[in-house]
């Protein structure tokens, strides 16, 4: 038995959770015409008891195994974790739901699943490479093994194949790209801070990509990007991202960048994941440990050649910079949340985790920050690769001034700039309006409504 019931029903009632809030809970099948179908919502607390109680039941009847490709009780134990870290903290920072008693059960039950992944020995951090090859070779690589991976999506050239190698190098598929304030979170290689540099905020393409956590280059192409399985750097196009800021995390090899050409399998849960979520619900439940840290983060950081963080240095001077992005976080442990929210950021970059995070943090209001790329002191050529050599010309309207050799020109009447004929690029100009609590929440579609009166709308919908 590899997929037990209970654990398909887990995941769809915790996304109606996450989706809508309180939601019906049903313990038994239905039939049509059933009164209950028209009853209204349970409350969160039901249903996540519910969800949990469900989970813990799959946890203790399938079998502890490893398999790539199916799920098993190691499975069950890292969706276990992820579901109540989400839960303990958000009932921890939406303080509106009245439910703060009960964050740190959620928080000490994701720790304990995550240790229970942790003490079975059944998976390590993949290294394969070393610390400027691994990160990346362990996305792009065709196919996955049980080193780090828990479970992932089987693709094959034979069996079946999916667009992602075309829509990361594809101008006209979305042109993908990361933000500048993303970069910035990258430390130095040498650990220290990159926003405490004076003036990083002005600093060049290729300066900024110097002596940083070799997970920068290996999530977006620097200036001497090299295509998976080549071994000459490509030409600078940022026509594949529209910040300037190229993702290339989980690119594969070239004769996969065709329309659904690719066949690299995609990761589903990973054990670095259950490291992150160790550290963090021990810290935000307040009784993490520098021990905690050498046996999560710092593994983390081991695995790219980084310094360790220390957890009395960083609740000591936490960083001005992540005390912006996320100006919910309090208490004696502030800097070290601080700290883990910037690694969990980098080392789960485009995994699809993001979005409920800053949901889960209180945070929707980073989503009215302005989306900015690539800075440009003025107008004109800029060499991106450090050659000598103009590689991308910024102009006005007319091109005609641009040097040959040029390999990318931006038009910033297509692709302004923040401050005119200078900046960061911004091109997502649409102001962005996130109402608290509203925007937490979907709205209960109509039909469902009507459907059953005894549903009701979520708060300013």
């Amino acid at each position: 038995m590899y997929f037990n019931p209970p654990s398909k029903k887990v995941v769809v009632e915790f996304d109606k959770v996450q989706t809508f809030g309180d939601v019906p809970w049903y313990s038994s099948s239905l039939s049509a015409g059933d009164s209950a179908l028209y009853k209204p919502r349970d409350s969160r607390t039901l249903v996540m008891d519910s969800v949990l109680a469900d989970i813990n039941y799959a946890i203790e009847n399938i079998p502890k195994e490893i398999q790539l490709n199916r799920i098993t009780k190691y499975t069950a134990l890292a969706l276990k974790a992820r579901i109540c870290l989400f839960e303990g903290t958000f009932r921890k920072y939406h303080t509106e739901l009245n439910l703060q008693n009960t964050a740190n059960k959620w928080l000490q039950d994701a720790a304990d699943a995550s240790k229970e992944l942790m003490l079975s020995k059944a998976y390590k951090l993949y290294t394969t490479g070393g610390p400027d090859k691994c990160y990346r070779n362990l996305f792009a690589r065709n196919d996955q093994d049980p080193t780090e991976t828990i479970l992932a999506r089987d693709y094959n050239p034979t069996f079946g194949k999916h667009p992602l190698g075309y829509l990361m190098t594809s101008p006209t598929q979305g042109a993908w790209g990361a933000t500048q304030d993303f970069v910035n979170n990258y430390l130095m290689k040498d650990g220290t801070r990159f926003t405490d540099i004076l003036g990083y905020d002005t600093m060049s393409f290729y300066n900024e990509f110097q002596n940083r956590d070799p997970r920068l280059t290996q999530s977006i192409g620097g200036p001497n990007f090299v295509a998976y399985g080549e071994s000459v750097p490509e030409p600078i196009d940022l026509n594949f991202t529209t910040t300037g800021f190229r993702v290339v995390k989980a690119l594969p090899s070239k004769d996969q960048w065709g329309a659904s050409s690719a066949y690299n399998d995609i990761i589903l849960f990973r054990y670095a994941e259950i490291l992150l979520i160790y550290a963090e619900a021990q810290a935000e439940s307040g009784t993490i440990t520098q021990a905690d840290l050498d046996q999560s983060i710092n593994l983390l950081r081991d695995r790219v050649a980084m310094p360790h963080t220390d957890l009395a240095n960083e609740n000591a001077n936490p960083d001005p910079y992540l005390e912006a992005e996320y100006p919910n976080v309090s208490g004696a442990n502030k800097g070290i949340i601080l700290e883990i929210r910037r690694e969990r950021r980098i080392e789960l970059f485009d995994e699809g985790r993001r979005w409920d995070d800053l949901m889960r943090w209180k945070e929707g209001k980073k989503l009215e920050q302005p989306m900015l790329g690539v800075y440009f002191p003025h107008l004109g050529a800029f060499d991106f690769t450090g050659n000598g050599k103009p590689d991308v010309y910024v102009y006005d309207g007319n091109a005609s001034g641009a040097p040959a050799g040029v390999t990318t020109k931006i038009n910033i009447k297509q692709r302004p700039l923040t401050n005119g004929t200078s900046g960061n690029l911004y091109p997502y100009r649409n102001q962005i309006v996130f109402e608290e609590p509203k925007d937490y929440y979907y709205p209960i579609p109509l039909e469902d409504l009507t459907l059953n009166k005894n549903l009701t709308q979520n708060p300013g919908w």
